[in-house]
């Protein structure tokens, strides 16, 4: 920082992210302003000036700066180490802290949380603080909350964000979004800090494959009803979650059976599918979205049958939900992912309820999925 920028620095008043401190013995205040710094938006704090601006320099002794590093170190938790240096201007010496905004926002001074609102440094409120906590259990528990390691806005399908998703969106949710697209990933939580979630990429992403290599659906068709049947076909569906579901909805439709019938008074017949439409659907979607995505070696695998489609899904039932239980119990693996599919689909519980024809169980570290048919014609 050169004499013009620290002239200019000085210049400006007071802020969310500046801060002026006449001495070094407003050290407790100055630790204070930098867990508030720390769990704000981060800024700078300027000793040797007045609250109005006014220049005064600060004495410099031969340990002034150790002594203020180690007193922001031992009165912060975590330890805070920012960047403190000393510059000369204008005949005076100054000292310019620079602090970085934490990621959690969870920067204790002296036992207690801070935060700046406008030019105030101010104690956070209990409720507030515990919430903050709550959110930083929920990252570490839910893979889809996490910031996904190596991506960056750049790696967002913003065309398929507005031409796509946003158009659903509205249409279920019956409201206009107002706000930009950014806005509403980063309420939908895909976005965190500026940057993609894991829920981010795998449902928007331009190419999800290249973060979690084995998030995709792999399909196989076989002639009759055991595997060691001929294979007729096989297929895998990739890109973002959204797309996944939707071209494997397609091509399973497109490859069974439709039957029809006469209506009495009616000249049309009536297309009856061999699996209820809706059940193709919900169960691809499930799969996708109760999947273990931090298991990379497996993937989403759906097998069709002459008698039956089978849908396998990498990682074991969450703690507390079994079989048996599976219809009164709920528990989302990933709940940004189920809560932004929602938009286009309904809860499992619900095929369960009307009695859609479908077994659950288990294998290995996965669970499946037996979709049976609803009418089968002569």
């Amino acid at each position: 920082m050169n004499k013009i920028e620290l002239t200019k620095l000085i210049k400006q008043d007071e802020s969310e992210t500046l801060e002026f401190k006449e001495s070094t013995g407003e050290w407790k205040e100055i630790i204070e302003t930098i867990s508030a710094f720390s769990n704000t938006r981060g800024g700078k704090i300027v000793i040797g000036v007045s609250s109005s601006g006014k220049l005064l320099g600060v004495d410099i002794g031969k340990d002034t700066i150790e002594r203020l590093t180690n007193k922001i170190s031992q009165n912060t938790e975590p330890k805070i180490h920012p960047r403190i240096t000393v510059r000369n201007i204008y005949k005076k010496s100054i000292i310019v802290i620079e602090v970085k905004e934490s990621l959690d926002h969870l920067v204790l001074a002296f036992g207690r949380p801070f935060k700046k609102v406008g030019k105030s440094t101010l104690r956070m409120s209990k409720d507030e603080y515990e919430r903050l906590i709550l959110e930083k259990h929920k990252e570490k528990l839910y893979f889809d909350f996490q910031i996904c390691k190596g991506a960056a806005l750049e790696d967002m399908d913003w065309g398929f964000i507005k031409e796509t998703f946003i158009p659903l969106y509205e249409k279920v949710a019956k409201k206009r979004i107002i706000g930009s697209n950014k806005s509403l990933l980063d309420s939908l939580r895909c976005i965190k800090d500026n940057k993609p979630t894991n829920a981010g990429i795998l449902l928007f992403g331009r190419n999800p494959q290249n973060f979690f290599i084995n998030a995709y659906i792999a399909l196989a068709r076989y002639k009759g009803k055991e595997i060691g049947a001929e294979r007729l076909d096989y297929k895998e569906f990739a890109g973002n979650l959204i797309k996944q579901i939707d071209d494997c909805d397609i091509y399973i439709k497109e490859h069974i059976a439709v039957m029809s019938r006469l209506i009495p008074h009616k000249v049309e017949r009536e297309d009856i599918p061999e699996y209820c439409w809706f059940s193709i659907r919900e169960l691809i979607t499930n799969a996708i979205c109760h999947r273990d995505y931090a298991e990379e070696g497996s993937k989403v695998i759906i097998k069709m049958f002459d008698d039956r489609i089978e849908y396998y899904n990498p990682g074991g039932l969450p703690k507390g939900i079994t079989p048996q239980n599976i219809t009164e119990k709920q528990f989302s693996r990933n709940p940004i992912i189920a809560k932004t599919l929602k938009t286009a689909t309904r809860d499992l519980q619900d095929l369960v309820k009307r009695g859609i024809m479908f077994k659950k169980g288990r294998t290995g570290r996965g669970v499946f999925y037996t979709l049976n048919p609803v009418y089968k014609g002569t």
